[in-house]
């Protein structure tokens, strides 16, 4: 029996190993949720009320981030980094539109009307005066 107890011993630890390991993948929110969140905060720190911006139109945007930053990852990107940055960028998206829809972000291309624009009057995100703003 003694010979046999380095592979009872391997045994727990390849077990306790892929119990840690399936731990830490489960606490990993998936990108919609934490894209979701991340939105939000940024919004929050802007001073942007949860009730400007829908959870359905964060969603939207989130959405686009994801399919933008697996788009990436398949051309070489890192998938983190790149959906970091396209979330930066969904919350511009919003900032530009709250303080001048006017810009050339949501003006239409040729018959196209323009993506960004659409989500906006979609899901009625407001338009804030330059008085807002400040």
């Amino acid at each position: 029996m003694p010979e046999h107890s380095w592979l009872i011993a391997m045994l727990v630890g390849l077990f306790l190993v892929l119990f840690v390991f399936v731990r830490f993948i489960r606490k990993r929110p998936a990108p919609q949720e934490s894209g979701r969140r991340y939105i939000r905060r940024q919004l929050q720190k802007h001073r942007i009320a949860d009730e400007v911006v829908s959870d359905d139109c964060i969603s939207e945007l989130v959405d686009i981030a994801i399919s933008s930053a697996e788009i990436e990852a398949a051309a070489g990107s890192k998938f983190k980094k790149s959906f970091h940055i396209l979330l930066d960028s969904m919350i511009d998206v919003v900032l530009i539109w709250r303080s001048d829809p006017e810009d050339t972000m949501f003006q239409p291309i040729g018959d196209e009307v323009s993506m960004f624009r659409e989500i906006m009057e979609r899901h009625k995100v407001p338009t804030a005066g330059k008085q807002e703003l400040s």
